[in-house]
């Protein structure tokens, strides 16, 4: 959108101010008076939209000044050579239509009064104005995607001769140079192309087995699947290859050659000696040269071989023979061992069997040579292999490198270290005083404007301008307003980056975004925690705009959505519409998650009717009547007496905020509460409960005073006048709402009387009202906190436990002397085994077993219910994972309360996922105890503990079901979680099972024995409950003081604090 200031002179539009009362300046509708037809010459829409007819600024003088807001769409051709380190260079041409140039003249109008406009020539010689900065900037609004580099103006005087003859025109070129921003392309694009071709030169640092083969195929997967994601980033075109395009080829290429390497290398290292003998060229050139440049140690030669080769060959020619050789040849192969005398005897008593020992020996020796140089072969296949992956890890990488800074280097917006255009925002409009000076200084300028056309072209149309001189006008074209760069590429999101970074990587050079990244993005990292939702702007109903998105929009009407209601004496919540009161509309209730189905929230919209800003006195909501001859009407009104004396409370929500009520407590403390009574119960000797302390006119016996009326308090930060505020200043956001209920009796519909010393409302326990009537107000006031911390009041206001430092301090000093004392038994008992092993002297002391030997063998004995112990392991890790995981995301506040049900929702699908954590868990563990029963542990894994889990659940289902309890689970979301349950926890739980039984159990430090030691009898307090109470009763006595405050603290918080 664009807002063209053109500014003429019109003689017909002149007038005297002294006859006219001073009046020097006018506002006309431009429909009535004559306007230029100043067109974009490279439209592509047709006619230009303007948006509003803006009237005209007529001065006395005749000129005049129009503004009107246009949106033009234009078309720009765009080079993606070097995308995404590209820039683009576009252009707008303004000329008149209907009017020549000795009708019209147009030209630039300076943003300033300090810029000069130039004469210059282009490259054919062509005479042009030239303005420095051809726009006004000051109402520009910033791309996300694209950096202003510079706009310039040029004005041509053309001639159209196939047209106009010699008739010429002049237009005004605005011609604007954009420079992407690359922050958004190199993190997502670049950056990660890089380390995938980093990954793709560390497959020949792994030993040459088969995962080489499996890692370099994971990376290429891994490159195709972040290519298909990447492809609607790329810019399509058929014209260029872009250059991200042309890395992540060169990457692709390296990902295959590395594959092709792993394959060859991998086939190198299973090579053996028999069927693959290596080549004379190949041992030459990888065992004895490559490895002095390559820096590996060369293998050694055998030194056996030479001397196995001479022994052999004198055995075969001693077995041939059956002289006295032949024994000088079998002591030479039996190392002198024998001596001759004896061999000669040997022979001379078993010729035969001499000689058949001698060929076995040779065939032995035979075989384990053979066996020998085959081994020998296939380490040098091996050693070539490394040798391969050593030269391509080292050629890879230079490759890698040196490709990288080729393709990436290309661009020219690299080395482009122009700073962005400064855009500084005008103060105020341009009107009054700068108008003014523009219009004199446009006026001091018609006296030379006409030299610049030739004194040729003058004499050939001076007939013509004769004629049309009464009709001459001054046009100045300005562009003023916001200027879109909307180019068909996906934006950025760079624009929370703090303008000192900006401009700082700018002043360095587009090369410094990639040197510089790591250091930036610690910068723009740094944010502040929103609880749940963005910031909803609301203002008066003038000005809202019901069309625009949830969370930039600006609405008047408030939902009020109306809660459960629960009690601190019942654990039994009841749904707002269980109680008779003013119901909403249900066409308008918001779809609960499964998170607060599950704890029983039920989210309806109310009959309360809340605009911003309104304020409301003693509006009606409606009215209950309760006639003695309708027991249905008689069962509401019990409900509600017992509602009131149970002191069930609302809990309303407003902008996603829980609406508090705020009350002096006892101990004359401010505390807010997000909840609050719908009534209170006086007894019947007069003892006020619960809410009704407040008010000293809750004081008739046996009665119930039903809050019938509620005053609503609504405070708001006022955005138009906040400084920090970037968008339309206007509107507000909610802060705080803050409830005071009331007991109002009202007269009648028409009788409404809401004041603070209205008369409250009793109903007696025996006493049966014929109507109650509803109604509200509402206050809304400024308040000077921000938005981001609207949810401290309520978090400050919750009462924090007393803590009782010395009972801690006394649980920290039992732990310390339990865990010395236990440390100092093991640590005494150790010393003492190790002495005795010291002082053994004689055998059976030696033989004899004592202390740790005594048990060692027993340790590791699989329990009796070992299939039960793995299946609850597994569930206790399932669960631990669940929590762990859950606690991580919710302290990074993705988990927030704002988000309502989120983080029993993701615990949920956390435990059902987790489910393969449970059947590892438990397989392997019953693997590593010997178990058999394979089947019934999975099977159990699966159904015992979730079954359990379920079963309870549902029977206490049942039960909030026949109470008409809202915590009670729809049957729809129980087929739900019987879905989670049956077809995706247990399936997964199958598979963690299988890769649990597929991997070793785990491995004992030491052995078990095969017969159980006997264990004698044992005193009473060595039975196992005896052992429990003892065991457990220290262990309890340490935590129970900080069992007791987490405990307390967690039922304050789900109370909503202290209530009446």
């Amino acid at each position: 959108m664009a807002r063209n200031g053109m500014q003429w002179n019109d003689y017909k539009l002149t007038w005297d101010p002294e006859k006219w009362n001073n009046i020097r300046k006018l506002h006309v509708p431009s429909d009535q008076i004559w306007i230029p037809d100043i067109v974009l010459y490279n439209n592509v829409d047709g006619e230009p939209h303007i948006t509003i007819m803006s009237d005209a600024l007529v001065y006395y003088t005749g000129a005049v000044v129009w503004k009107p807001p246009s949106i033009y769409k234009s078309f720009c051709p765009i080079d993606i050579e070097y995308f995404p380190y590209d820039k683009q260079s576009c252009s707008m041409k303004f000329g008149g239509w209907s009017y020549n140039g000795f009708q019209i003249d147009v030209r630039q109008l300076p943003s300033s009064p300090t810029d000069n406009i130039e004469t210059r020539y282009d490259e054919n010689g062509k005479e042009y104005q030239f303005l420095e900065q051809g726009m006004d900037l000051s109402s520009y609004y910033p791309s996300r995607e694209w950096d202003l580099i510079s706009l310039t103006s040029r004005r041509y005087e053309r001639l159209y001769p196939g047209c106009c003859g010699q008739e010429f025109y002049i237009d005004v070129t605005f011609n604007l140079s954009l420079r992407r921003k690359t922050l958004f392309y190199t993190v997502n694009l670049v950056i990660p192309c890089m380390l995938i071709a980093i990954l793709t030169t560390f497959v020949f640092y792994i030993p040459g087995i088969e995962h080489k083969v499996s890692f370099s195929i994971a990376v290429l997967v891994t490159l195709t699947v972040f290519y298909l994601v990447l492809i609607d980033l790329i810019p399509p075109t058929s014209m260029v290859i872009p250059l991200i395009g042309k890395y992540l080829l060169f990457t692709m290429f390296l990902v295959s050659a590395s594959i092709f390497l792993s394959v060859l290398t991998v086939s190198y290292y299973r090579r053996a000696g028999t069927t693959h003998p290596m080549p004379r060229w190949m041992r030459r050139v990888f065992l004895k040269t490559l490895p002095k440049y390559l820096f590996i140690k060369p293998p050694e030669d055998d030194p056996s071989e030479e001397s196995s080769n001479k022994s052999s060959d004198l055995l075969t020619s001693s077995t041939s023979r059956r002289a006295s050789p032949y024994f000088l040849s079998v002591s030479n192969l039996i190392d002198g061992q024998m001596r001759l005398s004896q061999l000669a005897q040997l022979r001379g008593m078993h010729p035969d069997l001499i000689r058949r020992m001698i060929d076995n020996v040779s065939f032995i020796a035979d075989h384990f040579r053979a066996v020998k140089k085959d081994d020998r072969v296939s380490e040098d296949w091996c050693y070539v292999s490394m040798v391969l992956d050593r030269l391509m890890l080292m050629i890879f990488s230079v490759i890698n490198i040196f490709g990288t800074l080729i393709i990436l280097l290309q661009s020219p917006a690299l080395y482009d270290n122009r700073p962005p255009m400064t855009i500084t925002p005008a103060s105020k409009p341009l009107s009054g005083d700068t108008l003014e000076l523009f219009i004199n200084n446009s006026h001091r300028k018609r006296k030379v404007s006409r030299k610049e056309i030739s004194r040729k072209e003058i004499n050939n149309a001076q007939q013509r301008t004769l004629s049309h001189a009464k009709k001459s006008r001054e046009i100045r074209l300005r562009s003023n307003g916001k200027v879109q760069t909307d180019l068909p590429f996906s934006t950025s999101n760079c624009e929370n980056v703090p303008r000192s970074v900006q401009y700082l990587v700018a002043k360095m050079g587009r090369l410094s975004d990639i040197i510089l990244l790591l250091c930036v993005c610690v910068y723009i990292c740094l944010g502040f925690y929103l609880p749940g939702l963005a910031p909803v702007n609301f203002c008066e109903k003038q000005t809202a705009k019901p069309s625009c998105p949830e969370s930039f929009c600006f609405k008047n009407s408030i939902p009020l959505f109306v809660n459960r209601l629960d009690s601190d004496q019942s654990v039994i919540p009841f749904e707002y519409h269980s109680f008779d009161f003013c119901i909403g509309s249900e066409d308008e209730s918001p779809v609960e998650n499964l998170g607060q189905v599950l704890f029983g929230e039920r989210i309806r919209p109310s009959p309360y009717k809340i605009n911003f800003n309104e304020q409301k006195q003693c509006e009606l909501l409606c009215e209950k009547e309760y006639r003695s001859d309708d027991p249905n009407a008689q069962k509401k009104m019990r409900l509600l007496r017992k509602g009131m004396k149970l002191n069930y409370q609302h809990h309303w929500i407003l902008d996603n905020m829980p609406v508090t009520f705020c009350f002096i407590n006892q101990q004359n403390q401010n505390v807010c509460t997000t909840g609050f009574p719908m009534g209170c119960y006086v007894t019947s000797d007069g003892k006020p409960k619960d809410a009704c302390v407040l008010d000293s006119r809750y004081r008739q016996p046996d009665s119930y005073y039903i809050f019938n009326h509620v005053d609503i308090l609504v405070e708001y930060r006022n955005m138009s006048q906040d400084p920090n505020f970037l968008e339309e200043h206007v509107g507000g956001r909610i802060i705080r709402i803050k409830v005071q209920p009331r007991s109002i009796k009202h007269e009648a519909k028409n009788k409404l009387d809401c004041g603070i010393s209205a008369q409250p409302f009793p109903i007696r326990s025996d006493e049966r009202p014929n109507n109650i009537i509803y109604t509200y107000s509402v206050v809304w006031q400024t308040t000077k906190v921000k938005w981001s911390s609207r949810w401290d009041y309520i978090l400050d206001s919750f009462p924090h436990s007393n803590i009782q430092w010395f009972s801690i301090l006394n649980s920290l000093v039992i732990v310390l002397f339990l865990s010395g004392m236990v440390g100092m038994i093991l640590l005494r008992t150790l010393h003492r085994d190790i002495a005795r092993y010291n002082q053994l002297d004689n055998e059976e002391d030696a033989q004899e077993e004592f202390g740790w030997k005594l048990v060692h063998g027993d340790v590791f004995r699989p329990p009796r219910y070992a299939l039960l112990l793995s299946i609850f392991v597994g569930s206790g890790c399932q669960v631990l994972f669940m929590v762990a995981v859950t606690l991580v995301f919710a302290c990074l506040g993705f988990l927030s309360p704002a988000n309502r049900g989120s983080l029993m929702t993701f615990a949920l699908i956390l435990y059902v996922f987790f489910g393969i954590v449970a059947g590892y868990v438990s397989a392997r563990l019953y693997k590593t105890m010997n178990g058999l029963a394979w089947k019934t542990n999975v099977l159990m894994t699966s159904f015992l503990v979730p079954g359990i889990v379920f079963g309870v659940f549902f029977v206490s289902n049942l039960l909030l079901w026949a109470k008409g309890s809202s915590a009670a689970v729809p049957f729809g979301t129980l087929v739900v979680l019987l879905i989670l349950w049956l077809f995706v926890s247990i399936p997964l739980t199958f598979i963690g099972s299988y890769f649990g039984f597929k991997k070793r159990p785990i491995e004992h430090p030491v052995r078990t024995n095969q017969i159980p030691r006997q264990v004698p009898d044992q005193s009473l307090y060595t039975k196992p409950v005896a052992g429990m109470f003892m065991g457990g009763i220290l262990p309890f006595g340490c935590i129970f003081i900080q069992l007791f405050f987490i405990l307390n603290s967690i039922w304050i918080i789900i109370g909503g604090g202290d209530r009446l």
